[in-house]
């Protein structure tokens, strides 16, 4: 009996003591269970930043991309514009180019069906032309009325057209002004009577 009270005894003495050491064991265990979280914690915070520092890299070669491609972008537009511009011009002037081709060409084919009209109705009865020196004389040639927009090389020249058609020698410009006195070959007037001489056959 006296055995048995003395365990009981000792039984309660220890059991503080016990406790005390479960205790300490679970805070041991709980203090590694949170160290082990906090290292996981701190390992996924390193790749996290890891990630983050890449896609900031990420981010600003991007971003570089992107400005090279607009600084390309307002180059080529800058140059494509002054293309653009330069085909036009060139258009323009072509187009101004073959409009006076076609002028030049019409207005030629007009005096030169003109010449070949006067011609074959004067051919047989030339006017009488005054010369440089005043006196009245009479010569073969064309008297030919002056319209607007005439030159004295362009009626000459389709004047001489119609003489290499006919096998006769070609006039000059000089020989007109000099059968036309006071002719500014400059300057025609329109619906003035210019005489044309008429060279002999060849």
């Amino acid at each position: 009996m006296i055995r048995a009270l003395i365990f009981l005894f000792l039984v309660v003495l220890a059991a503080p003591a016990f406790a005390q050491d479960q205790d300490k064991q679970d805070i041991d265990d709980r203090f590694s269970r949170l160290n082990a979280a906090v290292d996981g914690l701190l390992a996924s915070n390193a790749d996290l930043q890891k990630r983050i520092d890449k896609l900031e890299n990420d981010l600003h070669a991007a971003q570089d991309a992107a400005r090279a491609a607009e600084e390309r972008a307002a180059t080529n537009a800058v140059v494509g514009d002054e293309m653009r511009k330069l085909v036009e011009a060139i258009r323009e002037v072509d187009r101004r180019r073959e409009l006076d081709k076609t002028l030049i060409l019409e207005q030629l084919d007009r005096i030169s069906r003109a010449l070949a009209e006067e011609i074959s109705n004067r051919a047989a009865q030339p006017p009488a032309v005054a010369a440089p020196t005043g006196a009245h004389q009479t010569e073969k040639g064309i008297e030919y009325t002056i319209k607007p927009g005439d030159t004295l090389g362009e009626i000459v020249q389709a004047f001489n057209a119609k003489l290499r058609e006919k096998h006769r020698q070609p006039v000059t410009q000089r020989e007109v002004i000099e059968a036309n006195p006071g002719l500014n070959p400059n300057v025609l007037k329109k619906g003035r009577k210019l005489f044309i001489p008429l060279p002999p056959p060849e």
